[in-house]
């Protein structure tokens, strides 16, 4: 169970799959997504919870190998709901890589998904998506939780719940940033969710995407398989922006044998925080290539 052993671990576009909907789910199959999410939540009407449920059981047994290397997470609703915790109940057994938990308020639910989990000796990593006022006043309880490796900024359904406008961009940069924030202070992973009117607009959706890249998010969430190749494209550098990280590695390390504390490369200052994210840059690009 949760044998990921060769699948890649670079997380940047997070697709998230419509399982009942064939021609849809079939797009996700075929896109280069690097995370597949099977949506039991938002994408499925209160109606078909279970028909869903069923049928995302069905593909993880059966069919799990057509994503290949790429990551296959179920995203539940919430235990509030009628359907979570038996949507909890019959993914814990599963070789799913993730469990994408909507919907947080404060830290006992989290507690419930983990004791699941533990209970059934559940591997799989646990995103939480971080979508109401409560959760944002709850953030430093609800990150003391053990084995959260993720978290999403649910922009949508915070707007509705705060009236916070969807569409004007730096009325969430406050909420944002501190998911961001929350995420790296405990150790986890952050994507944002692109929701814009424009989503067939490439120029908007880079721009969205080039914006949450800036304040720090690891890669982005979408319902749309075009986006992926645009997520993947924008986060994993260029040949040329690997090679200059590795001549600020080798210049700085250089320059720590002198005892410098800074050198100039190629007209820029590099000292120990651009030397720290130029290893970052390099780790992450050497893990996805020969991880």
């Amino acid at each position: 169970m949760n044998d990921s052993s060769t699948r890649r671990t670079l997380r940047r576009s997070w697709l998230l799959g419509i399982i009942l909907d064939d021609h849809r789910f079939q797009k996700a199959l075929q896109s280069c997504a690097d995370v597949v999410t099977l949506d039991l939540e938002d994408a499925v009407t209160p109606d078909n919870k279970l028909k869903a449920r069923a049928r995302v059981v069905e593909f993880i047994v059966k069919e799990r190998a057509s994503l290949g290397h790429r990551e296959a997470w179920v995203r539940i609703n919430d235990l509030f709901s009628p359907w979570g915790l038996e949507d909890l109940n019959a993914i814990v057994g599963l070789d799913v890589d993730g469990i994408t938990y909507p919907m947080v308020r404060g830290a006992e639910e989290v507690w419930a998904v983990r004791r699941t989990l533990d209970a059934h000796g559940c591997k799989a990593k646990l995103k939480l998506i971080i979508e109401t006022p409560q959760a944002f006043m709850n953030l430093n309880d609800i990150m003391r939780v053990p084995g959260i490796t993720s978290l999403n900024h649910g922009a949508a359904d915070l707007t509705l719940a705060t009236g916070i406008s969807l569409n004007d961009r730096t009325s969430l940069d406050f909420t944002a940033i501190q998911t961001v924030l929350a995420a790296r202070a405990y150790g986890a992973s952050v994507t944002e969710g692109i929701h814009i009117d424009e989503w067939q607009d490439e120029g908007a959706v880079r721009a969205f995407i080039q914006h949450a890249k800036m304040q720090g998010f690891d890669g982005l969430e979408s319902f749309y398989p075009l986006h992926m190749a645009i997520i993947n494209e924008i986060y994993l550098p260029t040949a040329q922006e690997v090679e200059q990280a590795r001549r600020e590695i080798t210049a700085y390390e250089t320059a720590q044998r002198q005892g410098k504390p800074a050198i100039v490369v190629d007209g820029k200052v590099v000292a120990i925080h651009e030397y720290e994210k130029a290893l970052k840059l390099v780790r992450d690009v050497d893990e996805f290539t020969h991880g």
